[in-house]
């Protein structure tokens, strides 16, 4: 993963921390800072992560996701795409230029090399 995709990363987490849960304090201490963590932002997570997990709630990316993918699965693929293209299903590396591209880092190379239709995506 490229560390300008890390750094983004980090500033969102720390952008849902500070508005969020840090509003009130300008420059908390760090006990109160710890405290915000763990009675609030913990218990938060945890819950969001049950509901995702129960599948009663969806991350905001979700319908995006099985729609790029679903567009990966539709598209015809060239009978010589190994010569071309770097493809590897084991670590998810593609190198052609729309796997880069994707912010799922998703590319029609590996659906089609992966030849699956994963049971996660028949959920709605």
């Amino acid at each position: 993963m490229p560390l300008a995709r890390t750094t983004i990363i980090t500033e969102s987490h720390w952008r849902v921390l500070k508005y969020n849960y840090k509003y009130n304090y300008n420059q908390p201490c760090l006990d109160q800072l710890t405290q915000i963590l763990v009675e609030q932002l913990v218990p938060d997570f945890d819950l969001k992560m049950t509901q995702y997990h129960t599948k009663h709630s969806f991350p905001a990316w979700w319908q995006t996701f099985k729609k790029d993918w679903d567009k990966a699965v539709n598209t015809n693929i060239e009978f010589a795409m190994d010569k071309r293209h770097h493809i590897d299903t084991i670590n998810w590396i593609c190198s052609c230029p729309a796997y880069f591209c994707s912010p799922y880092l998703l590319c029609k190379h590996l659906v089609a090399k992966k030849n699956i239709s994963p049971a996660f995506m028949e959920i709605k």
